[in-house]
């Protein structure tokens, strides 16, 4: 069985142009699964759902939080951190989030998941700026020992190819290296189900929880 890849940076670092690059190596990649089956899972504390069994590869911030348990579940790991300048990030974010707004009497599944991570499900600077230093801080901590299991990437900088082949110790591949620049987020893009009011509170009663069980 392959060795799995996990993409611990987060969203607006380049995560799905390095899903796409680990799409053309053969990896079986999935980015941000926020479908049903696989929010309940991380809603119930379960990493060993089917979005991880089924693929090689995860990138975005769906389970970056949880790569210590990632690390024990599947030993023998790659993780990927990608990094980007702090403004450039930023302003990513900004237009990323831009047209979100919050209804009490509903929430995606993408929204839990950005406040399980950002701890708010709307773009706040000094929150994510919070969120960003604490994170990086914390995975560069956990593998200090252990450098060959993380690859440090700034796929924004131009990291590409080169970086990720010379990690994974595979072949360059002749295409040219994936620059993928989503859409900003839209209600109409989500995949998955929206919590309606009983749900919310249950939801955001389980990822406060969730956010606050294991520190950076």
């Amino acid at each position: 069985m392959r060795e799995k890849v996990f993409g611990l940076g987060f969203s607006k670092t380049g995560t799905s142009s390095l899903a796409r690059a680990l799409s053309i190596l053969g990896y079986r990649t999935t980015h941000n699964p926020t479908d049903d089956e696989t929010t309940i899972s991380l809603l119930s504390g379960n990493l060993d759902c089917a979005a991880i069994r089924n693929h090689d590869a995860i990138c975005d911030i769906m389970f970056c939080r949880h790569f210590r348990e990632l690390d024990r579940l599947y030993p023998g790991s790659t993780f990927i951190l990608t990094e980007r300048d702090r403004a450039g990030w930023h302003a990513s974010c900004a237009r990323h989030w831009a047209s979100r707004s919050i209804k009490s009497t509903a929430l995606q599944n993408e929204e839990l998941v950005d406040f399980q991570v950002y701890g708010t499900a709307l773009y706040r600077r000094d929150l994510f700026d919070d969120a960003y230093n604490a994170h990086y801080a914390a995975v560069l901590n956990y593998f200090e020992q252990r450098p060959r299991q993380l690859l440090r990437m700034n796929v924004c900088a131009g990291d590409g190819w080169e970086v990720l082949c010379a990690h994974l110790a595979v072949n360059v591949p002749p295409a040219t290296f994936p620059w993928v620049r989503p859409e900003p987020w839209s209600p109409s893009a989500q995949v998955g189900s929206t919590f309606r009011p009983r749900d919310v509170s249950v939801a955001k009663s389980a990822l406060i929880c969730a956010r606050f069980s294991e520190p950076f």
